[in-house]
């Protein structure tokens, strides 16, 4: 047989269906990141060796255009590569059941049209090579870029051109077999009191009713940034915040209950009788941005290692030690499962011996005192 396996351990080759690799006896099975290759003989009587990528549907057509030659006694001409460029492949991509079927059709788009953007939507897809990609990563993490960021990147422009490759767009997938760069660590960095306090001193007054909701609920940064008032329910004793599906990442909508009382009076205070617009207003204009406010306050505040992502820690650990349902908690932060849900729990010795002057309380559904004094910046929130 013409198709080939590359040996994982030490690249060389044998025929497929292989058991083991004659020259390092490590297993040869077919499987997620298998490297295909076609060594033939055309019709006349030429060697035609291709590197093929990962894509066994796509050696098997190779092989085959190889064997009609050699029956035919015709030399095999590899067939010209489309000039599609970035551009034109994202978009068919977009609009094809590969993309629109994903629950993440909206977030990988975005990634690919970053992408593609940068390498240049001009550009030929043929013309890639892993070493195109390295050379993006190296100049993307010198722009400040985290390696996980990048790998979403160059992940999607894979998978894109996986697509384009299997649907016969372009020959071959040019980037197969680039390397990812290492993920990031877990984020792991919460506030402690005195550095919540020392943040709400040291706000500008029209962002403290916006931290203090990004710090006592699990919402992204996107998702609260584009609220409506018609989004804020304070009819019921709880209250809750409706998060529609077109700014949530998995694109599925959802509420957020109001499980610290205290935020009542801080919604109230910032619709403050208006019953229609964005949420956020600053000087009578839609507040788009409060990363200047909060990167300073922080500055001022002496807090170091903290960013605004991680307001959504600080969030879902709080609700966790208050004993809020893990389930009605991982609804409301967005979370396919508990095991994403753990991720954004930072727990340590040190909170879970503090225990915490509140508790759950599952008839009210809020956060209530136990006896303790509870903690809230309610008034300066409120009052600012």
């Amino acid at each position: 047989m013409s198709i080939q396996v590359e040996c994982r351990q030490c690249r060389r080759r044998a025929p497929r269906g292989t058991s083991l690799c004659p020259a390092c006896s490590t297993p040869m099975r077919e499987g997620r990141g298998v490297v295909f290759w076609v060594d033939a003989t055309d019709g006349a009587g030429r060697r035609v060796r291709r590197r093929i990528g990962r894509d066994l549907s796509t050696a098997e057509l190779v092989d085959s255009e190889i064997a009609v030659a050699r029956l035919k006694g015709l030399e095999y001409a590899v067939k010209r590569q489309s000039n599609a460029t970035l551009a034109s492949l994202c978009q068919q991509y977009a609009l094809s059941p590969a993309c629109t079927q994903n629950a993440d059709a909206r977030v990988r788009l975005g990634f690919l049209g970053r992408i593609c953007e940068r390498l240049g939507d001009s550009l030929p897809a043929n013309s890639l090579t892993p070493a195109t990609i390295h050379r993006y990563q190296e100049a993307r993490l010198g722009q400040g870029a985290t390696g996980t960021t990048i790998n979403h990147e160059t992940g999607y422009l894979h998978i894109m051109l996986e697509w384009a490759a299997r649907t016969g767009l372009i020959e071959v997938n040019p980037i197969e077999g680039y390397e990812r760069l290492p993920s990031n660590p877990a984020r792991e960095r919460t506030l402690t009191d005195s550095e919540y306090r020392a943040i709400v001193e040291h706000l500008a007054p029209h962002v403290l009713p916006l931290f203090e909701l990004r710090y006592r609920l699990p919402f992204r940064g996107h998702d609260v940034l584009g609220l409506q008032i018609q989004h804020v329910h304070l009819e019921d004793r709880r209250g809750y915040i409706e998060v529609p599906g077109a700014s949530a990442k998995s694109g599925k909508p959802r509420i957020i209950p109001l499980w610290w009382p205290h935020l009542r009076a801080v919604l109230a205070a910032v619709v403050s009788g208006r019953t229609d617009g964005p949420l956020w207003l600053y000087q009578g204009r839609p507040l788009t941005t409060w990363r200047t406010a909060f990167v300073t306050a922080c500055r001022n505040a002496s807090v170091a290692g903290f960013q605004e992502r991680d307001l959504r820690h600080c969030a879902i650990t709080s609700l966790v030690l208050r004993g809020v349902p893990l389930h009605e908690l991982a609804y409301a932060s967005d979370h396919a499962s508990l095991l994403i849900q753990r991720r954004y729990t930072n727990l340590t010795q040190h909170l879970i011996l503090a225990r915490p002057a509140e508790r759950y309380n599952p008839v009210t559904g809020t956060i209530e005192p136990t006896g303790g004094k509870a903690e809230s910046m309610s008034t300066q929130v409120t009052t600012a």
